[in-house]
């Protein structure tokens, strides 16, 4: 069996969706009870967009695991994408009555209540979600983005400035990578996010940027709005030439991340290339505004940041200064994926390379 199961996610892991289905379904019928089986048929579903079929998938794993928290989680999420609130409702309270530390969950369950009008029970599963000791790993992450949220806003919603994992993704692909060793013990292959994002990364050395971007896509379903990836996202629908969905990619770390250095500086970036001196001179000054940050980018921002300022009070004119300015602080040569192949490149992006999620 775990010849067939390692044979499937060959396949899934190149994407391959329909092919590994049909592989996961044979080891299905060799083994009914196989849990990676049903993983594999779940995660390759959702990636094949067939949400019903996932959603089943994920209810027959739910009835076979009836004790483990995460088939819930992934079930409900896939049943509040076909507009069952209800139902999703219920699977959130089922995995929380499993691992009440289930941060993501709590926070899904407030939203989904929220949306069908709930708002007392939604506030409670919200401020339960805040102050109930989390899991660990990304429960934990999860709770440390709501706290701090939950501290800048100006209003009384969240009006859906924070994207979470799907709960439970993390243990189900972490089953479906569970395999046997030599000595019949437990171990874990290479995680699937990190195949993912490293396949991405090798594409996009390639030149290979449509594919690429197929991969980081792939990831983004299975953990929305994680930045790293998100800003990868934008360099490369960068170079293939859509610089306004670049630029909304940028915007949405910036949105969940207000901090998040490289995200303004690629955004800097895509305003030099488009002649925009107003708009770049403006994010530099957010940047520097939006936190104490000490990082590379940071630091890199404030000095072109004066030199930008520099260029445009000598200069005659705003095209001119910034035309010296892409030229003295070598702004056109980013991102390293991004702008067109006749302009010079730098020798390395501002960005942090894609690693599943995980800071350099």
């Amino acid at each position: 069996m775990y010849r067939a199961i390692a044979e499937a996610n060959d396949l899934f892991e190149e994407g391959r969706y329909g092919e590994a289905q049909r592989a996961y379904r044979k080891a299905l019928r060799l083994s009914p009870g196989d849990e990676r089986a049903h993983c594999g048929m779940t995660v390759s579903l959702m990636l094949d967009k067939k949400t019903k079929e996932a959603a089943e998938c994920a209810r027959n794993l739910a009835r076979l695991r009836p004790g483990e928290a995460y088939p819930h989680g992934v079930l409900g999420t896939l049943l509040e994408k076909m507009g069952r609130l209800d139902e999703a409702i219920v699977c959130y309270g089922r995995m929380l009555e499993i691992d009440p530390g289930r941060t993501g969950a709590r926070f899904q369950m407030a939203m989904a209540l929220s949306a069908r009008g709930r708002d007392s029970e939604a506030g409670r599963a919200l401020g339960e979600a805040m102050d109930i000791r989390p899991s660990g790993g990304t429960d934990e992450g999860l709770q440390l983005k709501l706290w701090d949220l939950y501290r800048t806003r100006d209003d009384d919603s969240l009006d859906g400035r924070l994207t979470v994992d799907v709960p439970g993704m993390e243990d189900m692909l972490g089953v479906l990578y569970r395999r046997a060793d030599a000595d019949g013990s437990q171990g874990h292959a290479q995680d699937y996010l990190d195949y993912l994002s490293g396949r991405a990364g090798r594409l996009a050395d390639a030149g290979r940027y449509a594919e690429a971007l197929a991969r980081v896509a792939d990831f983004l379903r299975l953990r929305p709005g994680d930045a790293e990836v998100l800003l990868t996202k934008g360099m490369l629908l960068e170079k293939l030439g859509r610089p306004a969905d670049a630029a909304r990619c940028y915007d949405e770390v910036i949105r969940a991340s207000p901090g998040e250095a490289p995200a303004y500086h690629l955004k800097c970036g895509l305003l030099a290339a488009a002649g925009d001196a107003d708009g770049l001179l403006e994010c530099y000054r957010a940047a520097l505004d939006a936190g104490p940050s000490e990082d590379g980018a940071s630091l890199q921002m404030r000095k072109e940041h004066r030199e930008l300022d520099r260029c445009l009070r000598q200069s005659g004119s705003a095209g001119s200064g910034l035309a010296e300015f892409m030229e003295t602080a070598g702004v056109a040569a980013r991102p390293r994926w991004g702008r067109k192949d006749g302009e010079p490149r730098a020798g390395r992006r501002p960005g942090r390379r894609l690693r599943a999620g995980r800071r350099a």
